[in-house]
């Protein structure tokens, strides 16, 4: 699909003029049948949306129809409903796609590197840095990260937001402080703003100082 601008405006070239086709269709709904009359390609949505949750089209257009007893036109309703689970389930993958990028550029580092929000936790990490972790603090090589690791910037991570908004996203260093138990370690973070996340996420790629 594409939107190739033509003299400031859009061409639609995913659309066709058969998606605006009028296509009727008897439902049958309970005890009754009804008929529908929708454009094609909201037809072949709803098909869609019943064959993804496992239900069908029938079975959709009841409980629209009892979601909505004063609706005037059903046709409305339907098309509201399909648009709506479409638009969930595209923050669904948008959301999913976006993790998946952050974990690979994590995961592909050489270096120890680490995925961090802005509440401190850690979204993705790698094998270096978890190798980091259990050589700097001591731990046996059998046990993943320590349930009570903490993780302190030297710098606050709404500056390094800032900072890289206002920079271009060019990377920055700051000191960070790494503990479980009693044991600290200390190093230095490269950190670069992840790409396309809804909420501001750093990664980070670690040295020891």
């Amino acid at each position: 699909m594409t939107l190739e601008p033509d003299n400031g405006l859009l061409q639609l070239e995913y659309l066709s003029e058969s998606d605006f086709a009028q296509r009727f269709q008897a439902v049958r709904v309970g005890t009754h049948r009804r008929g529908i009359r929708m454009e094609r390609i909201f037809w072949d949505a709803l098909s869609k949306f019943a064959k993804e949750e496992g239900t069908t089209v029938a079975r959709i257009v009841e409980a629209a129809e009892k979601r909505f007893p004063e609706a005037e036109n059903i046709t409305s309703v339907l098309r509201v409903a399909v648009i709506g689970w479409m638009h969930t389930q595209l923050i669904k993958a948008q959301l999913h796609n976006d993790k998946n990028a952050v974990n690979n550029l994590v995961r592909a580092s050489p270096i120890p590197a680490i995925a961090l929000t802005s509440d401190k936790k850690l979204l993705a990490y790698n094998t270096p840095f978890l190798m980091f972790i259990q050589a700097n603090l001591g731990l046996r090589s059998s046990l993943g990260l320590p349930r009570d690791l903490r993780l302190t910037l030297d710098v606050q991570f709404d500056d390094l937001i800032r900072t890289l908004e206002a920079n271009e996203n060019r990377s920055v260093r700051t000191g960070v402080l790494l503990g479980a138990d009693e044991k600290r370690v200390r190093g230095t973070l490269s950190v670069v703003l992840a790409p396309a996340q809804k909420a501001a996420t750093l990664l980070g790629y670690l040295s020891a100082q």
